[in-house]
């Protein structure tokens, strides 16, 4: 599968998300048609979709000075300095990043 697509907008406002994206975005067992999806806009440019999923009751980023990472609740993820400054929302659960220092 190659990672490039390009669909244009319709005229309700809806973009078609290739089955191959959607195919690996959930696993063999899991069925996404009508599967509820969280979107949200980056930096008034990006538009990021990801899977709803139950996740903690706020989503909490801990910057550790030590490691120059940021760590997250949600998902167990960490990410590097330069894009933990950039990010306003979290790209796995949509919700506003409380930041805390450590």
């Amino acid at each position: 599968m190659k990672g490039n697509y390009m669909r244009r907008i319709d005229d309700l406002g809806r973009i078609w998300i290739p089955k191959g994206i959607l195919s690996k975005m959930f696993s063999k067992d899991e069925y996404f048609e009508g599967y509820p999806m969280n979107m949200f806009l980056e930096d008034n440019r990006n538009i990021i979709i990801c899977k709803n999923k139950p996740a903690a009751r706020f989503c909490e980023w801990k910057y550790n000075t030590n490691l120059q990472q940021a760590e997250s609740n949600c998902d167990n993820i960490s990410i590097d300095q330069e894009t933990f400054k950039k990010l306003k929302y979290c790209p796995y659960c949509g919700k506003e990043i409380k930041r805390k220092e450590i």
